[in-house]
């Protein structure tokens, strides 16, 4: 089954778009649970993106990469 994207102006479009995620998610529990555990371990930078356009991620790099970026 080959993901594409579906215009949901019908509600009949949104029950097919929605029966297509759960087909997906039932034949690949791995990927289920990996989205799942992500959407919650990133809500709050998704959700400040989302609101100011940018997130700040401090300690995400390590100091000796970024003073020899500066270089």
């Amino acid at each position: 089954m080959e993901y594409q994207f579906q215009n949901t102006t019908k509600n009949i479009d949104a029950l097919k778009l929605s029966k297509d995620k759960w087909l997906r998610l039932e034949n690949n529990p791995n990927f289920a649970k990996e989205v799942h555990e992500n959407s919650c371990k990133y809500s709050n930078v998704i959700h400040s993106i989302k609101e100011d356009s940018y997130c700040v991620l401090k300690n995400v790099l390590d100091t000796e990469l970024i003073n020899n970026i500066r270089i």
